[in-house]
């Protein structure tokens, strides 16, 4: 003992003993001091490590939807796609084209399109193929768009809807299926190690997790994409506290050897413990900064420019794919501009639009109305582009905005496309206008003088004369019957090429109608000793909602066509109901088709073939017109023959039975003419044809007819001589019969005027119908 004391009065012993207490006293500093505050400090900086790799990988996911979802929306709005889903003019092929060949941010993805009733439409589908159950909710949720996680070989993929709307009402739906990226390696940076977990969760409850999160703790989760996505971030337990672990593990370590080694132990605890965790720190900072260059480089992957305002000090952040996309010169090394908003108004922003986004800017900022706005931008050297500027404010306790970010996204190639289709679109409801004006113009000179020659040919039919003559007016009224039929041919398919077809669906038993239809063939068929006959189905529903004229349209087209191409044998109309449907044949024992015949049976202007035109005559056109109507009804036409054995064509119509009795009309046949001996009929019309005709019809009356030649010749006669009943044509010299009839109406607003036409076309006739409704509110 007393050795060992005078051991330590030594100097070497002082040395060893300061040392020792050096020792302890710096192992008790370590202890409580800086073992413990280095512990917390890499604790927090793991932790904030941690939360920035949740928000890098947040950011990463919706910047990938949402790109992909604003381009959608852009695709949803365009003509074409809205047009196809209304079923507008606008045929599969086009739509085809138009997104065949799309591809979305440089990849080519799943596009399908369907329209309101969820039938697909693009691609090509199968029969009765419809939307998947997910998409059933676009017409009616609160955002624009819904999400939908799918799996496939053991892959997660996003599916995007989104509505395609007209007038802000839904007409149908856009779908988009990413394919090229899977949610797996959307994130496998992040989740490769397996320290870090991600699981995601759309609206429908389809789950994508990465692992068993049994074992992970949730370190952060958000609501992305305006809630319809919730996103998890999870760290893994045994890997945090492994992590930890090797901290404390070092530090005891450092000191043990403290404790066995005297100086050098020191020396060593003190760069144990000092620089050791400062090296771990810069290792973590080393950590925290490729996060953010990962970050950086999502957000550059997602071709968007990203700019944020600081409303304190009025500057502007622009990421450099935002200088990139303005063309705005920066160094690589320093890339960070800032600018005030002001300057990007002066001196980017197009003059025209200039006012536009600050009162968009300014009413986002009053009323947090969404800052959502296309701009044309450029640096003043190269033509302007089209860009898509959107942004939110962010605002402290008190409301005041002290912050806005956004993104720039440039749309100026599908801007120009839009405002393509839009001329496009304009000149060709113009070509279609000036078609319809001059089809109306036309039918107007066609009807006018064909109404003349067979006016003429009807008073004859009257007349007393020889037996050969009567044959002769008979023949004439058949011809002249027979083109007035072409006439109506060629303006239903005018009609039906512009969409201007109306349906008037009414009660009707269409037993009584087919028999209608037989009872006008019978004197046809008996002529060529042609069996003609009816049959239906004898339990079958008599009275349905239909529009009567357009199926009798179409059976009396079939039937024509069978009593024409029959030779001998019969020609037999049948009918039937088979689920919700009418079901009308047409069977005749005629020359028939070839297979090559019936490929081209329903086009425009073609028969059968030459000969066929040559030896029966035919426009080519009443089956075209027949299967448009039936189609146009939701129904179709079907045909088999075979040559020189007979063919059978099949009307199919969707329709509902109605629960009405059958209207039983009265029926009063004129024999005679009334007498109206002294009653004054003013007849105003411009041709003279028409008034002899007229005036001949209304002879046998004893009526006194006075015949004004214009409107103002009408207005006149009124005046002059007071009628019990004014005749008015519409198109007429001077003053036409619209204003006439006003003028007329102002006056005597209890002469009833009937509105002679030869105008038929859609407009026309609505137009006349405007005119006669507004002329009794104003006698009212």
């Amino acid at each position: 003992m007393k050795t060992f004391l005078n051991w330590f009065q030594t100097k070497s012993g002082s040395s060893y003993l300061v040392l020792f207490f050096g020792f302890v006293l710096t192992t008790l500093v370590i202890t409580n001091f800086v073992s413990e505050r280095a512990s917390i400090s890499v604790t927090k900086l793991l932790d904030q490590h941690t939360q920035l790799q949740a928000e890098a990988t947040f950011n990463v996911v919706e910047q990938f939807v949402d790109n992909r979802i604003k381009i959608l929306n852009e695709i949803a709005i365009s003509p074409i796609v809205v047009s196809s889903v209304m079923g507008l003019d606008v045929t599969g092929a086009n739509l085809a084209d138009h997104l065949t060949n799309l591809t979305i941010l440089g990849e080519k993805e799943a596009i399908t399109v369907a329209n309101f009733n969820g039938d697909i439409i693009y691609p090509l589908p199968q029969k009765g193929q419809k939307l998947a159950d997910w998409t059933s909710t676009i017409d009616h949720v609160e955002t624009d768009f819904i999400l939908n996680i799918a799996k496939r070989r053991q892959e997660h993929f996003f599916q995007i809807a989104v509505p395609i709307k007209y007038n802000g009402l839904t007409e149908g739906a856009i779908v988009l299926d990413i394919r090229s990226h899977s949610i797996e390696s959307l994130i496998k940076n992040t989740i490769e190690n397996h320290i870090y977990e991600v699981l995601i969760k759309d609206l429908q409850g389809h789950v994508f997790a990465t692992n068993d999160l049994k074992k992970y703790r949730s370190i952060s989760n958000a609501e992305l994409l305006d809630k319809s996505l919730v996103v998890q971030f999870y760290i893994s337990r045994e890997g945090e506290l492994q992590e930890k672990s090797e901290y404390i593990n070092r530090i005891g370590t450092s000191l043990i050897i403290g404790m066995s080694i005297c100086f050098v132990i020191l020396v060593m605890l003190i760069r144990s413990i000092l620089i050791s965790p400062l090296q771990k720190l810069a290792h973590s900072q080393k950590r925290l900064k490729h996060s953010e260059e990962r970050y950086q480089l999502a957000i550059q992957g997602s071709n968007d420019g990203i700019w944020d305002w600081d409303f304190n000090d009025d500057s502007l952040y622009l990421s450099p794919r935002f200088l990139d996309m303005l063309e705005i010169a920066y160094d690589e090394n320093t890339p960070t501009i800032r600018y005030s908003m002001a300057q990007i108004f002066n001196d980017f922003v197009h003059a025209d639009d200039k006012e536009n986004n600050r009162n968009a800017l300014k009413r986002h900022l009053e009323t947090n109305v969404p800052y959502d706005f296309d701009v044309r931008m450029g640096n003043g050297v190269k033509p302007y582009r089209y860009f898509r500027v959107r942004g939110i404010v962010q605002r402290n306790e008190a409301g005041r905005a002290i912050r806005m970010a956004g993104s720039l996204s440039d749309i100026d190639e599908l801007r120009r496309q839009q405002l393509e289709l839009e001329n496009a679109l304009k000149m060709a409801k113009s070509a279609s206008k000036a078609k319809t004006e001059f089809l109306a113009n036309m039918s107007h000179e066609i009807r006018t003088p064909m109404n003349g020659v067979l006016g003429s040919l009807q008073v004859l039919q009257r007349m007393e004369l020889p037996e050969a003559a009567h044959q002769l007016v008979d023949t004439g009224i058949i011809s002249s019957q027979s083109l007035l039929a072409i006439i109506n041919d060629i303006l239903d398919l005018s009609k039906i090429e512009s969409n201007n077809v109306s349906l008037e669906m009414l009660p009707t038993d269409v037993v009584e109608l087919m028999q209608t239809v037989k009872s006008e063939f019978a004197l046809a068929a008996s002529q060529k000793k042609l069996d003609l006959n009816f049959s239906a189905d004898p339990n079958m529903h008599k009275m349905w909602i239909v529009d009567p004229v357009r199926i009798k349209q179409i059976i009396t087209n079939l039937c024509s066509n069978a009593v024409k191409f029959t030779g001998n044998g019969s020609v037999k109309i049948s009918l039937n109901e088979q689920n919700e449907c009418l079901v009308i044949s047409v069977t005749d024992t005629g020359i028939g088709l070839s297979n090559e015949q019936l490929g081209k049976l329903f086009n425009r202007f073609e028969q059968a073939d030459s000969s066929t035109t040559r030896k029966y005559g035919g426009t080519g056109l009443g089956l075209a017109i027949s299967k448009k109507l039936a189609e146009i009804m939701g129904g179709d036409i079907e045909a088999i023959s075979e040559e020189n054995r007979g063919s059978c064509f099949t009307l199919r119509i969707p329709a509902k039975k109605s629960t009405l009795e059958k209207v039983k009309r009265a029926e009063k046949e004129l024999d005679k003419a009334p007498d109206i001996t002294g009653k004054v009929i003013l007849l105003a019309e411009d041709n003279k044809i028409n008034q002899t005709i007229f005036c001949s019809i209304v002879k046998p009356t004893n009526a006194i007819i006075d015949v004004a030649n214009d409107g103002v010749e009408a207005v006149i006669a009124v005046n002059t001589r007071l009628p019990e009943m004014i005749f008015m044509d519409i198109q007429m010299p001077n003053m036409d019969g619209v204003e006439a009839c006003a003028k007329i109406k102002a006056q005597f607003p209890h002469i009833p005027i009937i509105a002679l036409t030869a105008n038929v076309m859609n407009d026309d006739v609505k137009s006349i119908w405007i005119m006669a409704l507004t002329l009794i509110s104003l006698s009212r």
